[in-house]
């Protein structure tokens, strides 16, 4: 009888092996011999699909450039959508919504490994610089033109206030991915992050 695992080819099956073992114990700490006994190959049959170690982790990164874009892509189209909420709070919340619900399945792991690598590899390190963030700031700074422009909330530095954005929102993503290793109940964290992002955009609102 076929099963999810055997419809899936090999070379998926090594990235997402690669994923779930990078993510746990890293990108330096996960040989080709684990990665190879995880998946139930041979060592050598991963180059049939792979030509190192390196480009597993270059695909890795590939694969959520591709979910950021088209997750950024989905609000920015459905943004006219949206024209019905008026409160800024609702619209940002609704957009965060979309956004999470179009990003890949594996986009937390692989969250994971990044936050790992950045400070070892150079590519991950560039890829959080001038990807990760530059994203998260674009985004952002378009949903606050678009509320400023439809009078939603008061006049402002859009720009310093989509990076003060991106930051707070990091460091609370950094917080949650902790607590969340630690056993902590995901729904409590899921809403503590709505609060701050409640905080955040309720003191934009016009007074």
């Amino acid at each position: 009888m076929e099963t999810d695992i055997t419809k899936k080819s090999t070379k998926e099956r090594i990235f997402e092996a690669a994923v779930e073992l990078f993510s746990k114990q890293g990108y330096q700490g996960t040989s080709i011999r684990v990665l190879a006994k995880a998946v139930g190959i041979k060592e050598s049959s991963i180059y049939n699909h792979y030509t190192s170690k390196r480009s597993i982790l270059d695909a890795i990164l590939d694969y959520q450039i591709s979910g950021f874009n088209t997750a950024i892509t989905s609000v920015e189209k459905m943004e006219a959508s949206f024209a019905n909420i008026t409160d800024p709070v609702e619209l940002w919340l609704t957009c965060m919504v979309e956004f999470v619900r179009i990003l890949p399945p594996l986009t937390e792991p692989i969250s994971r490994i990044i936050n790992n690598e950045m400070f070892l590899d150079e590519q991950c390190r560039q890829f959080v610089l001038n990807n990760m963030f530059t994203a998260q700031k674009n985004l952002a700074e378009r949903l606050l033109n678009d509320m400023n422009a439809r009078g939603m909330i008061r006049d402002c530095d859009i720009r310093k206030t989509a990076v003060q954005y991106v930051y707070m929102l990091q460091g609370l993503d950094i917080e949650n991915k902790l607590l969340k290793m630690e056993g902590h109940n995901p729904e409590k964290i899921q809403q503590n992050l709505i609060e701050h992002i409640t905080l955040f955009i309720s003191g934009l609102k016009k007074s």
